[in-house]
């Protein structure tokens, strides 16, 4: 995409964000898994599930920076949990396009589970067996520590998965610190999609937050304790 159509898909995309709560401010603070707190909260489940609208536009967001890559054979595999719900809706976007004539090609998936399949005849994370001429899309909501892309990618490469031949799409990124440990990782390139400091900037500009959310996001940022759901 060039900028002029970025700037259009994220001019119907970042209302919705607001709209449907996926970058929230919580009138109480919220317990994270790795201790500590915070009022901003960032969730792609029931806030993207239940409204479909928002759904689509963020897979026809995420469907056009894969097809832009111009990688010659695509599978998306979401974060669980809540990166699965993105990378199905890309893969959906892309059958949706390819319907309507579009020369893009369609997305498939596969399912990362958060529990090792125990029974059947096999006990892996992934079903099916990873392939050299494919290259895989690892699909977050929300990064501050990297720790569950970097769960999600030591299950992976149990199954026999190659971290080179993986990108790394990030719908928002809460600070560097996980950048900078997930570019140590081997992936072949890091997308984010949005950085939530220019979300806060924009929901300020917007008239949907007052100004003093500023200050709740430079306290959370100086103490890295912004949820990750």
């Amino acid at each position: 995409m060039n900028q002029e159509e970025v700037e259009e898909i994220d001019s119907a995309i970042i209302p919705l964000l607001y709209r449907y709560g996926v970058v929230a401010l919580r009138g109480k603070p919220v317990a994270l898994n790795g201790g500590g707190t915070t009022c901003l909260y960032v969730s792609t489940r029931k806030e993207v599930t239940h409204h479909p609208d928002l759904l689509y536009l963020l897979g026809f967001r995420l469907a056009r920076i894969i097809w832009d890559a111009q990688e010659a054979r695509n599978c998306l595999i979401g974060v669980p949990m809540a990166g699965i719900n993105l990378a199905i809706a890309a893969s959906m976007v892309s059958v949706s396009e390819s319907m309507n004539g579009s020369r893009y090609p369609i997305l498939h998936y596969e399912l990362l589970r958060p529990i090792k399949k125990a029974h059947g005849t096999t006990h892996t994370w992934v079903d099916g067996e990873p392939n050299e001429r494919t290259h895989y899309w690892l699909i977050e909501n929300a990064t501050t520590t990297g720790d569950s892309v970097v769960d999600a990618l030591e299950k992976l490469e149990e199954d026999g998965y190659k971290p080179e031949r993986f990108s790394l799409i990030i719908l928002v990124n809460r600070n560097s610190t996980a950048l900078e440990r997930l570019s140590k990782r081997g992936f072949k390139r890091i997308i984010v999609v949005y950085e939530l400091v220019d979300l806060v900037e924009e929901f300020i500009a917007r008239g949907f937050w007052d100004e003093y959310v500023r200050g709740i996001l430079e306290s959370d940022l100086r103490t890295q304790v912004v949820a990750e759901k």
